[in-house]
């Protein structure tokens, strides 16, 4: 299917062809008929993207000192890989379009049907590409005698609606619209529809003259002071009810004009990309009220809602973005909206490029409303079906193991990748690639873009959407899971079946059903099975195991300041990311595991200073294990940002020792003291020990009774805090 996105290697937007996307539970694969290019929106990132390095930081100082953040927890090498990963890579565009539904994922099939017609709202999903794949919760279903391309504009549509659900118009109140673009305009026809009077202002003569055209009494240009004379003049001296901001402004010029053409106790919503701050002597002497308008409604930004179809109740939360659209397509079906009298430029997928020069060109009018169009199935266009294989968590039943591919004399690994995320591609692709006798095979991701951009960084030959394209390879030695984490235990048991050796990212597993079955699987399966703790690999951890070696039972802690996340963040999503002591604290438990020479945990005590789980990130738990050694995990999300991330402390039979970060190791035994060289997490060394077994068919490099016995570990501390029954107050 084609695509447009965003180069910023190439410093331009490119149209490519990619696998369609897969179809994920609860979403929709949906062919495309139109899209809409947002032109505020878009025009940014594109100039974002153009900027250098300083310009970036200048514009956002909040990245910078999340890069120094990094720089002083994991090391400027770290920091490098993460800010190269996140600023080159490709992006996709768009996120307002309207399609045909053609298959429909588990759990969506109560809400839409094969054949309907929808819109798609959303970044990252209502994509400018000929098939997306959406969250039932990002789509709605279009009125019969909508024409598409009209529904098209919904999502766009819904923003400026939400704007005007903020601003609470009522008859006859006069509102003032500041910024006449596409989303202006259509702010204009809506404040009209609730029965308000509009004037509006731009820059641009030509957007102020189509304001009027869009049901605006009065629309001007000029600057700010301007503005406000002729507000106040139109509004017989008192001053608007109202003020919407939908302009894109670097500095506070359009909101002080709009404190100054308020009346007493009017509202003013930013819904543009502005300085939202209030001159405060104005708005105190007329008690103004600001509010922010969050995109397009209640529930944008909350995974749960827009990833898992979470409605929120109606009787307590009226408009959320979905009804937003519905709401915004039902009035577009009224004529009460008109967005294709606001149409400038039409482009068909192929020259859609054009359209982005267009909208950096200096040249005015500058584009308005720009539609693309797609191509109709049989045209050329990829028709989905609705037996698509389902992107799932799910087990296959196996009828029988085949042997691993053998490796040839040359010791040439071909690999094959599933999931190429932030880690991987920062973390785990660069290592692979500088590795001798290591081929890129394939790599599958969810998204044909993130597939595509991975091919292009790390040399793969082929990329996809569909898991089984690396699993039913035969020509494929290793496959690397680096998916989110509910995926692990699914995909793990299907590659050793495949006769594939594996290598997971953490965690192996969410619960002990899928830690049996796994080991049920590694059990007769052929391949190697390895877990990414790679901190048992780093320069530092043998020599702590040959100074500890003999001294009898140890006394460890591993302190860990982790910074805090989001309660929504997915890896706080025990069906998603399991928590942070699944997800993360897997790593320090088999690092003092591997210090007890890998003693099996026979117990596990675990407190929590959060009030509400099972969100806990700040852990303190005690590890157990048979020979008498004990560990103590301090796991801390409150600390401060200056602090390293990890400490450990180890003591046992007259010697100590303690790592900073991996970067510096100290050995203490008696009166002296000895640094050991190096430093590093080992992810180099973890992987290199994989392929070096994988080469010499020798045994894996951690034994699956230890990585099970690490997992269960994090589960019988889930289980100490409470996790799954009901919240309580430690």
């Amino acid at each position: 299917m084609k695509q447009l996105i965003q180069n910023p290697r190439a410093r331009g937007v490119q149209v490519v062809d990619l696998p369609r996307p897969a179809l994920q539970p609860g979403a929709l694969l949906i062919r495309t008929a139109f899209s809409v290019i947002s032109p505020g929106t878009e025009r940014s990132a594109l100039r974002t993207a153009h900027d250098s390095v300083l310009a970036t930081a200048r514009a956002r100082p909040d990245l910078v000192r999340r890069v120094l953040d990094t720089v002083r927890r994991e090391g400027v090498l770290a920091a490098y890989q993460k800010v190269q990963a996140k600023r080159g890579g490709l992006r996709p565009l768009g996120y307002s379009s309207a399609g045909i539904v053609t298959a429909i994922g588990p759990g969506a099939d109560g809400h839409f049907q094969v054949g309907d017609r929808v819109v798609c709202a959303g970044a990252g999903y209502a994509s400018h590409a000929e098939i997306v794949c959406v969250p039932t919760n990002l789509a709605a279903r279009v009125p019969d005698a909508l024409p598409l391309e009209t529904a098209a504009f919904a999502t766009l549509g819904a923003i400026a609606l939400h704007g005007v659900r903020q601003a609470e118009p009522g008859l006859g109140d006069r509102f003032a619209v500041i910024g006449l673009g596409l989303i202006g305009l259509m702010t204009v026809q809506l404040l009209r529809a609730t029965g308000a009077r509009v004037i509006g202002f731009d820059l641009s003569p030509d957007l102020a003259e189509r304001a009027l055209t869009m049901g605006a009494e009065v629309a001007a240009i000029g600057a700010p002071d301007a503005q406000v004379e002729r507000a106040l003049s139109w509004s017989d001296g008192i001053g608007v009810d109202g003020v919407i901001v939908t302009v894109t402004a670097a500095d506070d010029a359009p909101m002080l004009a709009a404190a100054g053409m308020c009346r007493e106790r009017a509202r003013v919503v930013a819904l543009g990309l502005v300085p939202f701050g209030l001159p405060r002597e104005i708005a105190y002497e007329k008690e103004l009220e600001l509010r922010i308008a969050r995109s397009y409604g209640p529930g944008r930004y909350d995974a749960r809602f827009e990833e898992q179809g979470q409605d929120y109740p109606i009787g307590y939360v009226r408009w959320t973005e979905t009804r937003n659209l519905e709401a915004f397509l039902q009035l577009a079906a009224e004529g009460k909206v008109s967005p294709l009298d606001l149409v400038t430029h039409r482009f068909e997928i192929d020259e859609a490029p054009r359209a982005y020069e267009l909208l950096l060109a200096e040249t005015t009018p500058r584009p308005l409303g720009v539609l693309i169009s797609y191509p109709e199935p049989g045209a050329g266009a990829h028709e989905a079906s609705a037996t698509d294989r389902v992107l799932s968590d799910g087990f296959i039943a196996g009828t029988g193991r085949q042997s691993v591919p053998v490796i040839g004399a040359s010791g040439e690994v071909k690999i094959g990748v599933i999931g190429a995320g932030a880690f991987a591609c920062s973390m785990l692709l660069p290592i692979l690639k500088k590795m001798p006798a290591v081929s890129m095979a394939t790599v599958v991701t969810a998204h044909g873009l993130t597939a595509l951009d991975a091919q292009l960084r790390f040399g793969f030959e082929r990329i996809g959407t569909d898991a089984e394209d690396v699993l039913s390879d035969p020509d494929i030695h290793l496959v690397v899971i680096a998916t989110r984490h509910h995926l692990h235990a699914g995909l793990t048991a299907r590659a050793l079946q495949a006769g594939k050796h594996v290598f997971v990212e953490k965690p192996l597993a969410l619960n002990e059903n899928e830690l049996v079955t796994l080991e049920a699987t590694a059990a007769v399966a052929p391949g190697i099975l390895m877990v990414d703790f790679n901190r048992r690999f780093s320069p530092h951890a043998p020599a702590l195991r040959e100074t500890f070696a003999g001294r009898g039972p140890l006394m460890m802690t591993y302190r860990v300041n982790a910074g805090p996340l989001p309660p929504t963040h997915w890896l706080n999503d025990p069906a998603v990311g399991g928590g942070r002591i699944i997800g993360e604290a897997c790593h320090f438990i088999d690092f003092m595991s591997f210090l007890t020479g890998d003693s099996p945990i026979v117990s596990v005590e675990a407190r929590t200073t959060d009030r509400f789980l099972p969100t806990a990130q700040n852990v303190a738990a005690t590890i157990g294990f048979k020979c008498g050694s004990v560990g103590l995990l301090l796991y801390a999300s409150g600390g401060s940002s200056r602090l390293g991330k990890e400490s450990i402390e180890v003591h046992g039979g007259g010697a100590s020792a303690t790592i900073e970060d991996f970067r510096i190791c100290r050995l203490y035994r008696g009166r002296t003291m000895s640094r050991v060289p190096g430093s590093g997490k080992g992810h180099v060394e973890a992987l290199t020990a994989l392929l070096r077994a994988a080469r010499e068919k020798g045994a894996a490099p951690v034994a699956t009774a230890t990585i099970a016995g690490v997992t269960r570990a994090t589960f019988a501390i889930q289980a100490a805090l409470g996790i799954g029954r009901e919240p309580h107050v430690s």
